[in-house]
């Protein structure tokens, strides 16, 4: 009750308190679910930063510091603390539990020593003194939080020191493999994205892609072997190595030497080994050419992306899984590429958007790639071509490179459909799906 009148919901009370002449003490039962948050945003977290730091290496230093001041002190003026809180989960999710636990015990804390400080945004500086300092040591017993932000302070310092150190976490700054930078919730996502691991890696092996693409290709691969923690490779070159896509996988660290890489997972490292030799096999499987009704091949489609190859009908667009304009397949890309699946001629680029491309091959056959569903709306933003109309392209030529992140941000499917359009030269083709395919090496159709 707040002058007579019933009010609802933690925020609605503190304002309606602050609003009144009347109240001289705010709730702190309404201010249960705010004022925790200070400690940590204000006093924590920039000395999780500072630890971070002290554990940096000193050639590193000088990176890592300004991008660590930088994420302090937007946590302490603003309480946006993404920039540290989303590096913990990326490489460090042992930290995240602590803070977790840290940040709990600060609204029990808060809430014993009846302190009431409200936030509108986020608990920073900015809140703390509009709604603490400003309202009154009387109404928010702001001045017996100054103490805990010292204890938050030491607190959060001496404990993520301690932990980085002896378990030697990747923080920013630790060792050649460790990127010098903070992680944001769309790394975080992706990364678990990449993650997700299942044993079917015909279906629903995505982290094996990528392993691969960090390594150079599969060509670049001469065996793989685990131990109890670490994947172990062996390379062709070692200059094809791509430690920044390996990170993405969910990597704990990368130790190469020579033509030697470990990459540490940890105890799912089996599944991760079983998963990628098993995924080289199926995507250097070839056609089955037997079951074909002629005994000479005329005609081949390759893949148009790296990716799973599914069969036009389980396109989630009408047109396309009708098949009204003619037979083809799709493939759900693991990266943002298009590749010529066939030799011909460039004879359509869709005018201002980009989405769409048209080949005809030296046989009159017409063959349509569609990037995405209803792509169409994004008006060209994320497609850059790199042909046009009326070039010769051969097999695995670039076509257009598109942001396949942008284009799912926008709630848009990034399949894309390759379509064999119906004429009179129209060839009858046998279509190989549910595998996974490699950009202009995986042979999808023959005839």
């Amino acid at each position: 009750m707040v002058d007579g009148v019933t009010i609802a919901g933690a925020q609605n009370i503190f304002f309606a308190q602050l609003a009144s002449p009347n109240v001289t003490q705010f709730s702190v039962e309404a201010c249960r679910f705010m004022t925790g948050k200070y400690s940590f945003m204000m006093a924590g977290l920039p000395a999780a930063a500072l630890a971070m730091y002290h554990c940096a290496k000193p050639e590193n230093k000088k990176i890592v510091g300004g991008l660590l001041v930088s994420a302090a002190l937007t946590s302490f003026v603003t309480g946006i603390t993404e920039p540290i809180e989303f590096t913990f989960l990326f490489i460090a999710p042992a930290l995240f539990v602590l803070h977790c636990v840290l940040a709990g015990f600060s609204f029990v804390l808060m809430h014993m020593l009846n302190i009431c400080i409200g936030t509108t945004f986020s608990c920073g500086l900015i809140d703390f003194i509009l709604y603490g300092v400003l309202q009154g040591q009387a109404k928010t017993n702001w001045l017996m939080i100054l103490p805990v932000f010292v204890g938050y302070f030491v607190l959060y310092y001496f404990i993520f020191k301690f932990v980085i150190l002896k378990f030697n976490l990747p923080t920013p700054g630790r060792g050649d493999s460790t990127e010098n930078k903070l992680y944001t919730k769309e790394d975080y996502l992706n990364k678990k994205k990449s993650s997700n691991i299942k044993t079917d890696a015909t279906n629903n092996d995505t982290l094996s892609p990528i392993i691969i693409d960090g390594l150079g290709g599969t060509d670049n691969i001469l065996d793989i072997n685990s131990c109890a923690t670490r994947l172990r490779i062996t390379i062709k070159d070692n200059t094809k190595i791509n430690e920044t896509i390996l990170k993405q996988t969910g990597s704990a660290g990368i130790i190469q030497k020579g033509n030697g890489i470990q990459i540490i997972y940890g105890p799912q490292v089996s599944i991760i080994h079983s998963n990628l030799e098993e995924y080289i096999a199926y995507m250097n499987k070839p056609i089955d050419k037997s079951t074909h009704d002629s005994s000479t091949i005329k005609g081949e489609l390759k893949a148009v992306s790296d990716g799973k190859v599914i069969s036009l009908s389980n396109v989630p667009d009408e047109t396309f899984s009708s098949k009204a304009l003619g037979d083809g397949y799709a493939i759900q890309p693991s990266k943002g590429e298009v590749v010529a699946p066939i030799s011909g001629t460039i004879t359509m680029l869709m005018e201002k958007t980009n989405h769409a491309i048209g080949i005809k091959t030296d046989d009159d056959i017409d063959i349509l790639i569609h990037i995405g569903i209803d792509t169409v709306t994004l008006n060209g933003v994320g497609f850059t071509p790199l042909v046009k109309i009326g070039q010769k392209v051969n097999i695995g030529d670039k076509l257009v490179n598109f942001d396949k992140n942008y284009i799912e941000k926008n709630h848009l499917c990034s399949d894309i459909i390759v379509i064999i359009l119906n004429n009179n030269n129209t060839p009858k083709i046998k279509y190989t799906t549910d595998i996974i395919a490699k950009a202009g090496k995986t042979t999808i159709g023959i005839w």
